[in-house]
């Protein structure tokens, strides 16, 4: 099968399944909800897998290709997808094992930071201007939890973790979009439109899981926006396997 052909299929079945998760979790069916996320979860890192497999055969048939995107990067690309699936999977299960929700769902949280500092360590190198993006990513970091702070009740603890961790997903965000001012190349647009709407479905979702809006709708549209990103994400790691 074409490749082309084969990622739309693949992305139009992870999206179905998506938006299948997001109806179940209505429904409040924790192990069928589970289940569907962990499959939604697992498309997008294998696109991200087939975008790898394709740059290394390009790389060893074309060893003077140029591609945005080398081997290096495209393994930390998927390992990034990797970690993501694994945060969806440990937030889905928390639900399922009630008893122990807590501890499921910091490790969940653990492996999503994780993903987006291999994301990091992918993109830091290229950006031409890492500490611009750095000090944009604390303030924007700064503003939204003093945003929240307003809006939420939360312990002084959760200031601390929220100051970081929208400092790393800001970060990722203010890094891709410098690397694409010195580099517009369809991988670099899609990495960055990836982590774009990764984060900002990160931000949103606080009001979610801390906050007092409960409206399915929104909560539906933060996931999409976060499964957006992920599939853009992998895309790019094909893309940069076409130019090589």
């Amino acid at each position: 099968m074409n490749h082309s052909i084969l990622l739309c299929v693949l992305s139009l079945i992870g999206f179905v399944f998506e938006g299948l998760f997001i109806a179940s979790s209505c429904f409040e069916n924790a192990v069928r909800t589970a289940i569907l996320k962990t499959i939604a979860s697992l498309i997008f890192v294998l696109i991200g897998l087939i975008g790898y497999h394709r740059l290394k055969k390009s790389s060893a048939e074309n060893p003077g290709s140029k591609s945005t995107f080398g081997k290096s990067t495209g393994a930390l690309i998927c390992t990034g997808l990797f970690l993501g699936m694994l945060g969806d999977i440990f937030l889905t299960l928390r639900f399922v094992f009630t008893s122990v929700s807590q501890p499921i769902f910091f490790i969940g949280i653990i492996c999503f930071l994780s993903g987006h500092i291999f994301y990091l360590i992918a993109t830091v190198p290229k950006c031409r201007h890492v500490i611009t993006s750095l000090a944009a990513a604390m303030l924007i970091a700064v503003s939204i939890v003093l945003i929240y702070v307003r809006i939420l009740e939360v312990t002084t603890l959760f200031k601390i973790a929220g100051i970081i961790y929208v400092g790393v997903i800001a970060f990722l965000t203010t890094s891709a979009f410098s690397y694409l001012l010195s580099n517009p190349r369809p991988p670099v647009i899609l990495f960055a439109a990836g982590a774009f709407f990764f984060s900002t479905s990160d931000i949103l979702l606080m009001l979610v899981a801390f906050g007092s809006v409960k409206n399915l709708v929104f909560a539906g549209i933060t996931l999409v926006l976060y499964y957006l990103g992920q599939m853009l994400i992998a895309h790019s790691v094909n893309q940069a396997a076409k130019e090589a």
